[in-house]
């Protein structure tokens, strides 16, 4: 065979130059795109190893090359004195764990690719165990087809056998066909392909978050059972479609369930070896292809088996254009950190080695022995490595008719245990194309009947009695009973104890009562924060009405729409608030808090009897402003109302010691997070005047405050401002037990930021609800977050479900997206006078035996985490948060 002479310059592959430049964008992948075997040997020795090593080295050019820049260009060139030695370590009596970590490290030792040979060994000595061999090269010179070229070689040398001639056109005569080729007709036609395939916005795969570590490459290696791989390679007879396709698709449709994306593409290495002449070359012919799909749930799996064999053969045809020339097409730019195009991979290789070797790679235990090279090999365990320049990669071995399926990952991107997570979910979609190949991609289960009921039914474990038919403002009036000489609120130094609130909020609702209020009827209340809000609210419970609260912030037009839409019988109102209303000039009669006192001050005191008013009546109609259109009113009960507080007093651990601060406006359902649960636990209710943290100290001190309930942004702002000045921190949080926030997201970063300037004994709690699900429904204690996680928002209050489906109303894995949907008691009627919006959100709840039950569908997207608590990630209704 002709050898190059070392003087003459060759150029690269196009796939040489991708890799080198990836060399130089992500150092440190250099070792990871290694190619190793590792087995434990009998019958040979590291001499006679060494010898064979050597006569391949002589024997296939690529693996004596010498890489460098010449005259600007990426160049390389044939070196003839190269030579390779086994690298003999005697490891003692270290131990197969040991041993596998010693593998890795040896066998990622990125190669210096100027100084050939581009191929490694080592031979370990064991005391009193067989020996173990590493062989290991470098990708530049060895892809994976020529991995088992060497391999298939080296077998035959080492057992004496002779080899068949290779042809006379080496890697050289490959790149110098390929620049020619690139230059044809051909050529351009397979471009325009690839950019017809990948043209439009590019689908980016966000992987599930968990427990990630540092960048670096993790193996896991299941084996196909046979009973599985038979019954695959049986359904590809029917098909007629190769194992290729099955494997490939239900790998599209695990992608499709743990991104939530219809649009999947995956990056697929093929031989790039399209002439039989380079069967037995060595060198990196290997060149990547984007197979691109749409999930449609309504077809059959045998109907998207076809299509996707239809997309394998569009790239094979087209196989020949150098992907980094289609990037180039693309002017995608390239990014060490996120892989252009494709984020996931498959290979697919079917193995047809003479020697037999690759019967280890699916042997059934470690004592299982492979002839080979005149010795025997068993398998050692080592962690596989490989290039990992994507999120994870599958790897589909089939030899005969076992398969192995190592899933390779970044464990910088991708978490171990939801990866085991993964692996389990694609052997189940493996199991149902084997089965019935009729069901369509929409039917198909992820979830294995265990998994179904945890996320259903062990996670919403909330059960809890409560008083089901009683009232709201009953439970005050048990509480008033039981401390009637406790303060009950407080506002500018006046304080009402807890039985002169209850006795002023009868007499109103007295009144209330003689003007017509009766169960179901809307009463207004527009009023600034005061006694006579506090008394507004209660004595229109009392009545038997349901309160709709106006802020006196909104302006006229918001406020007119929100009374034409509910027409309420009655406002109460504020000398504020009637100053706002009168340019309205309604119709609806309104009563000053302030000012009409005596028509109510001599009426009895006793609680006014509540005829003809039940649980299911409403307790409020709350407007909240979509993303789009006008407000809408969200209709809450009374059952849902008594759960909620009952089991918020619970979550607040509140005493009648507490001093709890009310901040918020009546329009946001969180005021009703401040007052009732204070109410109903024999609290004191301190109404602010200022926001918390912006009152002078002095005054600020004067309140004596325990427990205060934030927005998220309120919340974050103050963080803000305290990292800067943590002494305000302490001063503003002395005797400040606990901290509720709520509204939107918590910052992981201001989390942490809050651990460092909090005062020991104030805690944080998160809570979560849209008002469609009665104020809070999720609810966790925060003592500070790990980097790079999510803010969970803790577990479902009580006789309430947190659903995480998706577009078919199924439950994801754990770990994986999906719309959060709430059921249980406090789920709201639906929205006033808007029957289709309410038919729309408000939907049946097929995991419950009641046939009145409701699902709320959110709009907001959150996780599981394993050990249960919800991560909520964004919402689809921006303006609703």
């Amino acid at each position: 065979m002709h050898q190059p002479q070392s003087l003459t310059i060759y150029p690269l592959s196009e796939t040489q130059k991708s890799r080198w430049l990836q060399y130089q964008l992500k150092p440190e992948s250099a070792g990871e795109s290694n190619t190793p075997f590792c087995a434990r040997v009998r019958g040979l020795t590291p001499d006679r190893l060494e010898e064979a090593l050597n006569l391949l080295v002589r024997r296939h050019p690529m693996l004596r090359a010498a890489f460098e820049i010449h005259q600007g260009e990426l160049a390389y060139r044939i070196l003839e004195d190269v030579s390779v030695r086994v690298t003999v370590v005697d490891v003692g009596a270290e131990s197969d764990e040991a041993l596998r970590h010693r593998v890795v490290r040896d066998c990622e030792r990125a190669f210096d690719v100027t100084r050939p040979p581009l191929l490694a060994a080592y031979w370990y000595v064991r005391a009193g165990q067989d020996p173990v061999m590493l062989i290991f090269c470098e990708h530049l010179a060895v892809d994976g087809w020529s991995y088992w070229v060497v391999l298939d070689e080296l077998g035959f040398v080492l057992a004496g056998e002779p080899l068949e001639a290779l042809p006379p056109q080496d890697f050289a005569h490959y790149v110098q066909w390929q620049q020619k080729w690139l230059e044809g007709p051909v050529a351009q036609a397979q471009r325009r392909h690839w950019q017809e395939v990948l043209s439009g916005e590019l689908p980016v795969l966000q992987f599930p978050v968990g427990k990630r570590g540092a960048k670096g490459s993790q193996v896991i290696d299941p084996v196909v059972p046979e009973s599985l791989a038979r019954r695959l390679n049986d359904l590809a007879d029917r098909q007629g479609s190769g194992l290729f396709a099955i494997m490939l698709s239900a790998y599209q449709v695990l992608l499709h369930r743990y991104s939530g994306l219809d649009d999947i593409i995956i990056g697929s290495s093929l031989p790039g070896r399209t002439r039989s002449k380079w069967g037995r070359v060595v060198g990196e012919f290997v060149n990547s292809v984007a197979l691109r799909c749409q999930i449609d749930g309504a077809l059959t799996i045998r109907e998207h088996i076809r299509h996707t064999q239809k997309l394998i053969r569009q790239g094979i045809e087209n196989q020949k254009y150098p992907f980094a020339k289609v990037l180039e097409s693309l002017g995608v730019a390239r990014n060490p950190e996120v892989s252009p195009v494709f984020q996931a991979m498959m290979t697919f290789q079917n193995t047809r080695m003479e020697g037999g070797l690759d019967k280890l790679w699916v042997a059934e235990n470690d004592e299982e022995a492979v002839s080979w090279g005149g010795g025997e090999l068993r398998r050692f365990p080592y962690p596989l490595i490989g290039d990992s320049s994507v999120a994870f990669t599958l790897d589909v071995l089939v030899i005969g008719d076992r398969m192995r399926c190592p899933f390779r990952f970044d464990t910088a991107q991708v978490d171990e245990a939801l990866m085991q997570q993964m692996i389990r979910h694609y052997f189940t979609l493996l199991e149902a194309f084997a089965d019935d190949d009729s069901q369509t991609v929409g039917e198909l289960q992820l979830l294995s009947p265990a998994e179904r009921e945890q996320v259903l039914n062990g996670f919403n474990a909330t059960a809890r009695d409560f008083p089901r038919e009683a009232l709201i403002h009953q439970l005050f009036e048990a509480q008033a009973a039981r401390t009637p000489d406790a303060p009950a609120v407080e506002h500018k130094g006046v304080t009402l104890s807890y039985h002169e609130l209850n006795c002023r909020a009868n007499r109103l609702a007295r009144h209330l009562r003689v003007q017509g209020v009766q169960a179901g009827e809307f009463v207004a209340l527009c009023a600034q924060r005061s006694l006579d809000m506090v008394v507004g609210l209660l004595a229109i419970l009392k009545a038997g009405g349901a309160y709709i609260p106006l802020d006196t912030a909104y302006p006229e037009d918001r406020l007119a729409y929100i009374l034409g839409d509910s027409q309420p019988l009655l406002i109460l109102a504020d000398d504020a608030g009637q100053a706002i209303l009168e340019p309205l000039q309604l119709a609806t009669r309104l009563i000053n808090l302030e000012r009409q006192g005596e028509a109510w001050a001599a009426l009895s005191a006793d609680a006014p009897a509540c005829l003809h008013l039940n649980s299911s009546d409403l307790a409020y109609v709350i407007y909240t402003s979509g993303s789009t259109g006008h407000p809408k009113g969200v209709m809450i009960e009374h059952r849902s109302l008594v759960n909620y507080v009952l089991d918020a007093i619970r979550w607040f651990e509140l005493t009648p010691s507490d001093r709890v601060l009310q901040q918020n406006s009546l329009n946001f359902d969180l005021s009703l997070e401040e007052m009732l649960p204070a109410l109903l636990s024999g609290a004191c209710l301190v109404l602010a005047t200022e926001l918390f943290g912006s009152a002078p100290l002095s005054e600020h001190r004067k309140l004596g405050l325990s427990f205060v309930h934030m927005t998220a942004a309120h919340w974050h702002t103050l963080v803000g401002q305290w990292s800067d000045a943590p002494l305000q921190a302490l001063q503003y949080l002395q005797g400040v037990r606990l901290v509720n926030v709520t509204g939107d997201a918590l910052s992981a970063q201001k989390v942490r930021a809050w651990e460092s300037i909090r005062p020991e004994s104030t805690g944080l709690i998160n809570t979560y609800g849209p008002t469609e699900a009665t104020v809070s429904c999720t609810a966790t204690r925060l003592a500070g977050e790990p980097e790079g996680v999510n803010v969970t928002i803790g577990k479902p209050f009580a006789n309430t479900c947190m659903y995480i489906l998706d577009g078919k109303l199924q439950p994801v894995p754990i770990g994986v997206s999906g719309e959060l949907y709430i059921a249980g008691v406090q789920v709201g009627r639906g929205y006033l006078n808007r029957s289709e919006l309410t038919a729309e959100r408000f939907i049946s709840d097929p995991f419950s035996a009641d046939p009145q039950a409701r699902l709320y569908k959110t709009g907001d997207l959150g996780r599981w985490l394993p050990a249960s608590p919800l991560i909520w990630n964004v919402s689809t209704d921006k303006f609703r948060i």
